[in-house]
């Protein structure tokens, strides 16, 4: 076979081509080349560049949510707390509170969309007590100087309607309790940048608030409710691993850029939620949608077009079904 093959190469160098033939397959060689350098030159920088783009409109998007002012709704718009509340025809249907370290930021309109935010919360259950009325016993008064360090702050949504009109209204409320003081408490009313302080009686009765949201609590709900899935997930996990051995006998990552990148999207993800927590008090489900989602992707087509052969991309497929389901359980919930 191998001097068979050497006798076919012997006759094929004795074929005599025209030296014009020569020159212009050469050329045609060596635009081929160069056009698969261009390629590929394009083709490195177009998908780390996609992924960087992806998470910058993460960012901005973040951005532009925690520097947005706060909106109003129907009754409240144009009135204080005091004017919004007066009245026996009017009732609190709903309150919402969330833990905040900020005095300017305040979550938006519909409190489902944020984790660690408590919604429908009754603080005062098995007492006797309408906020509207411990709301009432406020008085206006200039801004405080309120050192952080000495006070718990509490992001509260009051939701009411009005029996007369059949209008709802919403409260966009800051409550800044006092370490040292169980009796004074200074609030801001979002919407019309106004402050108030409650003294007394009424104050402590408010102080209930302070435990009525945590986000510890709601991230034990959701994992609680999502346990199961996550059971399910990782199962199915051993078995792709079990039917498709390759994977165990692969590296997680394509190539060190596949790492580095994959590395730097998880690790910016991580600095926005934690940084959300920190100094907001919630996380826009926005976010919490969006990033898992880009690294998903990512990964995927890192696979998909490096080595589907690995099978490694069924994993991130069994994955990405448990975040749908995790998404679709969220908002049935809401």
């Amino acid at each position: 076979m191998k001097k068979e093959l050497d006798a076919l190469f012997h006759e094929l160098s004795l074929i005599k081509r025209d030296s014009k033939q020569k020159k212009e397959s050469l050329q045609l060689l060596l635009n081929r080349i160069e056009e698969d350098k261009n390629s590929l030159r394009r083709t490195k920088l177009w998908r780390p560049m996609i992924t960087v783009v992806m998470f910058g409109f993460v960012c901005c998007l973040f951005f532009l949510i925690s520097q947005s002012p706060t909106t109003t709704v129907q009754l409240s718009r144009g009135k204080d707390m005091i004017s919004s509340l007066q009245g026996n025809h009017r009732y609190i249907q709903t309150i919402n509170v969330s833990s905040s370290h900020s005095l300017n930021y305040f979550p938006r309109d519909n409190a489902n969309f944020y984790f660690g935010m408590e919604k429908k919360v009754d603080p005062f259950q098995g007492v006797n007590t309408e906020l509207k009325d411990l709301l009432l016993t406020a008085k206006p008064i200039q801004k405080q100087n309120i050192q952080p360090l000495f006070t718990i702050i509490r992001d509260v949504q009051v939701n009411y309607t009005d029996h007369k009109s059949h209008l709802k209204g919403t409260l966009f409320l800051k409550i800044i309790f006092i370490d040292i003081n169980k009796k004074l408490l200074y609030i801001k009313d979002m919407k019309n940048d106004k402050w108030y302080k409650i003294e007394g009686a009424a104050a402590e009765k408010l102080q209930t608030i302070k435990a009525a949201s945590s986000f510890p609590n709601s991230l034990f709900g959701l994992l609680n409710f999502y346990a199961p899935i996550f059971l399910i997930s990782f199962l199915v996990g051993l078995i792709i691993k079990d039917k498709f051995p390759i994977i165990k006998r692969t590296p997680k990552y394509v190539d060190k850029k596949h790492q580095w990148i994959d590395r730097s999207i998880v690790g910016g993800g991580i600095v926005i939620l934690t940084g959300s927590i920190y100094y907001l008090g919630v996380i826009h489900v926005l976010f919490v949608f969006l990033i898992p989602i880009i690294i998903l992707i990512y990964r995927f087509c890192r696979e998909f077009n490096f080595r589907a052969e690995n099978k490694r991309q069924y994993l991130i497929i069994n994955e990405f079904i448990v975040f749908v389901l995790f998404i679709i359980g969220y908002f049935m919930g809401v």
